[in-house]
């Protein structure tokens, strides 16, 4: 069993509280330093069973951005690979990110077939958000592919790469959707 080390670092100097972050699982080990450039080791133990990565000790990754992609990114990488990460975050503890603060939340598509909704109706709302300038590939593979990679993040826990990230969830554990909480200009 290999131990991962994803190194966080922070540029603000101030002492780094993630014990409790919810971007990261409870289960890792913590330590931090003060100073500029606030770092944060946390160990985790590897499940990899990846037998095609007979390198993963020798390879090294550097994630910009502690919101959920480079969180998500980070997370698979040290626990799925057994590779190495370093994560750079602006702020002085990883949640003080995007993700953290957007009050919208993600992009997301409702699969009950009652709400009429779809990854064309999906791909036009990205459309008209972005002004026209969004890339035609981009918007197709965020709004057909996207809703399951948001599902298979933050919902399937049985797979241990749950990133915990903290969208509210109805009663059932399904996530809470809604509409018409952000505006276009």
């Amino acid at each position: 069993m290999t131990i991962p080390t994803l190194r966080i670092i922070g540029h603000r100097s101030r002492s780094c509280r993630s014990a409790s972050s919810s971007l990261f699982s409870s289960n890792r080990k913590w330590t931090s330093s003060r100073g500029f450039g606030t770092t944060t080791t946390i160990t985790t133990p590897s499940n990899n069973n990846n037998d095609n990565n007979n390198n993963a000790k020798n390879d090294r990754l550097l994630v910009v951005g502690s919101g959920v992609a480079g969180s998500a990114a980070a997370l698979v990488a040290a626990e799925t690979y057994g590779i190495p990460v370093t994560l750079l975050f602006a702020g002085g503890v990883p949640q003080d990110c995007n993700s953290w603060w957007a009050q919208g939340g993600i992009i997301y598509r409702n699969y009950d077939p009652a709400s009429g909704d779809s990854a064309e109706s999906l791909a036009k709302d990205i459309h008209r958000a972005g002004a026209g300038l969004c890339a035609d590939d981009a918007v197709r593979k965020v709004s057909e592919e996207g809703p399951d990679r948001v599902k298979e993040l933050l919902l399937s826990s049985a797979k241990k790469a749950f990133a915990n990230v903290p969208f509210d969830k109805t009663p059932d554990g399904e996530l809470s959707l809604c509409l018409g909480e952000c505006s276009l200009v």
